[in-house]
């Protein structure tokens, strides 16, 4: 309002002395009364809405706090579970290779896609481990009728 913060208070005072000056009209009377409270008023509208600017500030710091920790635990549970597939993926691959079995391979990296290939490896191992025990099935026989042919 062209007046330093200073020298408010000294002209505030000369308002409410000219607010009694003789002959003013009541309006302005009653404005240069209430000029220092108006002024009171506004000088604390400014310092409650810079208290909440500063609280607002505050819980926006707080809130990117938390999504930082949080990216970072999300991150780091991302990292996990691609170490755990790309540990899966290889040993689905030594079992395949170990099994002498041609699986397709992989048409993307999903989870869905290795997981049916372990479905799979396992099916192709119960198979083999099926076909085992009827080859030694038939073994035993083959060694049993050998064993009663020799009596």
């Amino acid at each position: 309002m062209g007046v330093a913060q200073d020298q408010l208070p000294a002209v505030l005072t000369q308002l409410q002395q000219l607010a009694a000056t003789p002959g003013l009209s009541a309006g302005a009377n009653s404005l240069l009364s209430g000029l220092s409270g108006f002024l009171a008023q506004v000088d604390e509208a400014y310092a409650q809405n810079d208290r909440d600017l500063e609280l607002k500030a505050r819980s926006l710091e707080l809130s990117s706090v938390e999504l930082t920790q949080s990216n970072e635990r999300l991150r780091e549970e991302l990292d996990s579970r691609t170490r755990a597939i790309n540990s899966l993926r290889e040993t689905a691959i030594n079992l395949s290779q170990n099994m002498s079995i041609d699986m397709p391979v992989f048409q993307d990296d999903s989870l869905v896609s290795l997981s049916r290939l372990m479905a799979e490896l396992v099916h192709q191992r119960e198979i083999g481990q099926h076909e085992l025990k009827i080859a030694l099935s038939d073994l035993a026989k083959q060694k049993f009728a050998l064993g009663g042919c020799r009596t």
